[in-house]
């Protein structure tokens, strides 16, 4: 085998990455998994007397081509235009009912095995660049993460269902009290976490703290199309004595520390689920009557 080479210096003034060193040793270290370490150098240095000129471009493209990396590039474009929770119930559900498209992997025969290799070279390659400092530098990452912020409460409150803004407003309030009002001075922008949280609140049933896509998936399709909200007109029927439901709503919302707005007569899915659950136990004597008739 010949001398080993500085990629970093070979490709310095030819190439799209010539400014992310840890980019550049991951390529690198991905082919030289690829074709054998030996057979890496000997491909480079030929390369680099055939066609020293167009040596970064046909360098990307070897590593592009490689089984894994067209399955993972595969994968990326397929997920592309995921913005919102519900485009991921939306493929989610499309995937489940079809199952020829869970094939996304065509070039790799072992694509999970393959998949471990790009991981662990990511990690070994992470804690050289970052000097072990994992912490700080996850930290960070968070840091920069909370200043991103691809969503507005207009596209989040109309893919709850809302129509009104002033309706959905009332109930950020009763769940969350004054954190997302008077958010137009920003043009209402949120952050991944603040997305998720409201999201979460609103659309999980009561007793369902995080997602389950994987077992739930027909279930949340299924919220998805029913708009997510429930009126008091069909709420009411769910009570022994639909005249008392405003009173019952009380003294749930109370019972569960939820300011729930006065006079409602839109709700949530997590507050329809919960008076759908709560409120027939209002009235034990009248069920266990009725059931025995």
């Amino acid at each position: 085998m010949k001398t080993p080479f500085n990629i970093f210096q070979v490709i310095a003034d030819n190439s799209r990455l010539a400014n992310n060193k840890i980019q550049l040793a991951f390529i690198e270290a991905v082919l030289k998994d690829y074709l054998g370490e030996e057979k890496y150098y000997l491909w480079v240095e030929d390369l680099l007397e055939k066609d020293r000129e167009n040596f970064g471009e046909i360098y990307f493209a070897k590593f592009d081509n490689i089984p894994i990396i067209k399955d993972i590039n595969a994968r990326i474009d397929q997920y592309d235009n995921i913005k919102t929770l519900s485009d991921v119930i939306n493929l989610a559900d499309k995937v489940s009912g079809h199952p020829n498209e869970k094939a996304l992997v065509n070039y790799c025969a072992n694509y999970e095995e393959e998949l471990k290799k790009i991981e662990a070279i990511n990690q070994e390659l992470f804690l050289k660049f970052n000097n072990n400092r994992i912490e700080a530098s996850l930290k960070q990452f968070e840091e920069n993460l909370k200043d991103v912020k691809p969503f507005t409460l207009k596209q989040t409150r109309e893919e709850l269902g809302f129509t009104k803004q002033e309706t959905f407003n009332q109930w950020l309030e009763a769940y969350f009290g004054t954190k997302y009002l008077n958010r137009n001075r920003n043009n209402g922008y949120l952050n991944f976490e603040e997305y998720l949280e409201i999201v979460r609140k609103f659309f999980l049933k009561f007793d369902e703290s995080e997602f389950d896509l994987e077992k739930n998936i027909k279930i949340y399709k299924e919220r998805l199309e029913h708009k997510l909200i429930a009126h008091s007109k069909d709420l009411r029927q769910i009570a022994n004595h639909p005249r008392n439901f405003s009173n019952d709503v009380r003294i749930i919302s109370e019972i569960h520390g939820i300011e729930t707005p006065k006079g409602a007569r839109i709700f949530p899915y997590h507050m329809a689920s919960l008076l759908e659950s709560e409120i027939p136990k209002l009235y034990p004597d009248t069920n266990q009557s009725s059931k025995a008739k």
